[in-house]
């Protein structure tokens, strides 16, 4: 006999259901109630000492309020940021973030005394000092980004015909890529070819990774590629060399977890069930089945590029890359291998020189000393780089936004053997 409803008063106890969060609780009230009720009850949330909602940062302060960005919502996404200032106004990251959404909402004023507040609480930002100098170039590519703002629903065809969204190419100065259509008010970044170039993917913040496919009629606009399932954030896909593999990181949507690398495989028009491989970040693989990737607990720092070399149907052990200026004691990152496992790009945090850097294979095997990008590109340090699958663009996230530039530079850097 079943007793229906009965809670029995011996043995383990239920687990306490988990406190609402703030950052739900603020959109549920926004969507019923408008914009004024849900801050003036977002600050009641906040201000509770009794641990009665939960409290998310990320999602207070960059998730949410890029998704309602996002939405055409601007308004809200500011008002939500500057809602929270008492949680987190001592910290250099709130203010770059309220910076940026005053930015979005074209308060260039505003968002240079956010930004100042940034750099003021850390000196050592070496993005900051760029975006100060450069505000009005950024508001005019968010005015561009805004314009275009519900132009083509996701998956929709656009029309644009040819390489690279139909979009004229760089020349040796950096440019936003694709502005309102890929790089928009949302966090754009980690982009990836497939090898015949007519597959575009990427990681927008908060969403996940998104694809555009060149068709007879033109390119899509970007749309969801769902390669884990429901519930869980995938980014930083990477095609493998030869383009049936896409290796990405994925984690739960409420980041309960830390990142891990997975695999999928195409059959025939869709991709496979993801394969769980091991811990870590950014993955990258060259077309000889080398897997590059940052360690995520490899050593304390966590900064570290690992590769594994292909063993059978799986991987070897990891190993640090070994090489001249490559996993200093700074964190060294989101390494990137090209096809043929002759030329490596990451982006390092060592100070100073902080920002991209390329190292090439010597003939015996080793890595040349790797060398910073910085005074090439004329930029500030920045992050996640990538080469187009023909290897003639150079792309990489600044901003929150993807930057492409013509690569022809790299030849010239390359050692004389």
């Amino acid at each position: 006999m079943f007793l229906v409803g009965v809670v029995p008063t011996g043995g383990a106890q239920p687990p306490e259901p988990a406190p609402p969060s703030a950052a739900s609780e603020f959109e549920r009230i926004l969507a019923a109630r408008g914009l004024a009720d849900a801050c003036d009850s977002l600050a009641v949330m906040i201000a509770d000492t009794t641990g009665a909602y939960g409290i998310d940062g990320y999602r207070l302060v960059k998730g949410l309020p890029g998704e309602l960005s996002l939405a055409g919502r601007r308004d809200a996404a500011l008002a939500l940021i500057l809602t929270v200032e008492p949680l987190f106004g001592d910290h250099p990251v709130y203010w770059s973030e309220l910076s940026g959404a005053h930015l979005r909402n074209l308060r260039i004023d505003d968002a240079r005394a956010a930004l100042e507040k940034s750099l003021e609480l850390d000196p050592r930002n070496p993005q900051h000092p760029w975006m100060l100098a450069n505000l009005d170039d950024l508001a005019s590519v968010i005015a561009r980004q805004i314009a275009a703002e519900g132009r083509f629903a996701p998956g929709e065809n656009t029309g644009l015909k040819g390489p690279y969204l139909g979009q004229i190419p760089p020349g040796g100065a950096p440019e936003v890529f694709a502005p309102g259509l890929l790089s928009t008010l949302a966090h754009e970044y980690s982009i990836s070819f497939a090898p015949d170039g007519r597959t575009i993917i990427f990681s927008r913040g908060g969403v996940g990774t998104m694809a555009c496919r060149w068709e007879p009629e033109g390119w899509t606009a970007p749309e969801v590629l769902t390669l884990r399932g429901e519930g869980f954030l995938d980014e930083e896909a990477a095609f493998a060399g030869d383009g049936e593999r896409i290796f990405f990181c994925s984690r739960p949507r409420d980041l309960s977890a830390e990142r891990e690398i997975y695999l999928v495989e195409r059959k025939g028009d869709v991709w496979g069930e993801a394969v769980h491989l091991f811990q870590g970040m950014y993955p990258t693989c060259s077309s000889d089945g080398v897997l590059y990737y940052t360690g995520i607990g490899e050593r304390p720092d966590h900064g570290v590029i690992v590769r594994r070399l292909p063993v059978g149907e799986g991987f070897g052990e990891p190993e640090p890359v070994p090489g001249e200026g490559i996993n200093t004691p700074a964190p060294d990152a989101h390494p990137w291998i090209a096809p043929d496992g002759d030329l490596l790009l990451f982006d390092s945090y060592r100070d100073p020189g902080a920002g991209l850097f390329v190292s090439f294979r010597n003939p015996d095997g080793a890595w040349s000393e790797a060398v910073g990008l910085g005074n090439e590109l004329g930029i500030p340090p920045v992050g996640q780089p990538a080469l187009s699958h023909d290897g003639r663009y150079l792309f990489f996230c600044l901003a929150g936004d993807m930057y492409w530039v013509d690569a022809g530079f790299l030849d010239g850097m390359r050692p004389v053997r």
